[in-house]
């Protein structure tokens, strides 16, 4: 449940922009036996803030939590929330996905000329779809579930000339009708520009 993002952001007075690519992991709460489970996936990441004050920015971002997905051949087998299952055709896939939309606060505080310490909080609203496939049956998508969720984080940002060097941790909730939780973590490195 790590995402690692390379971000690169322009900064006014007023208004600010970061983008990025993100490597995460979704926790799913699934464990494998003979089956296969890849909870990492990267994908683009995308904020728009404006600078309240010296000590605050609200921002809105636009990203994906990545995709988890479990595979594996008939007979092969995974625990889901103390039950066992098994798969009954070859090459199954079931994948589960999210598109997010996170608005939120930055309040952030200076230590010294070079280091800055910032969080994040708000709520985060999501579209969930989970699809399943294998061998004889047709694709299908299993539920499509808009919801909306609270999340959090904290950070560090280094200047260096006229750069930033952000390192961060976010946390999303994500319900889903069939998984109790997805908690996605993440780990972000980026650098912010003042102009």
């Amino acid at each position: 449940m790590i995402m690692i993002l390379f971000s690169n952001a322009a900064l006014s007075k007023e208004y600010y922009f970061i983008t990025g690519i993100n490597n995460n992991k979704i926790e799913t709460g699934i464990t494998v036996s003979t089956a296969s489970l890849d909870e990492d996936d990267e994908d683009m990441f995308f904020t728009i803030g404006y600078n309240y004050s010296d000590n605050l920015g609200i921002d809105i971002s636009f990203f994906e939590t990545g995709e988890a997905t479990l595979s594996g051949d008939n007979g092969d087998r995974f625990t889901l929330a103390g039950t066992e299952y098994e798969f009954i055709v070859n090459n199954a896939k079931i994948s589960v996905s999210s598109e997010n939309i996170a608005v939120g606060l930055r309040p952030k505080a200076k230590l010294s000329e070079e280091f800055d310490v910032f969080g994040r909080i708000g709520y985060h609203f999501y579209e969930a779809t989970a699809t399943a496939s294998g061998d004889g049956i047709t694709t299908a998508s299993l539920t499509d579930d808009d919801s909306s969720d609270f999340f959090y984080g904290f950070g560090l940002s280094y200047k260096v000339d006229n750069f930033y060097l952000n390192a961060g941790l976010e946390y999303y909730q994500l319900d889903y009708d069939y998984i109790d939780e997805i908690k996605t973590e993440f780990i972000s490195i980026g650098f912010v520009s003042e102009f």
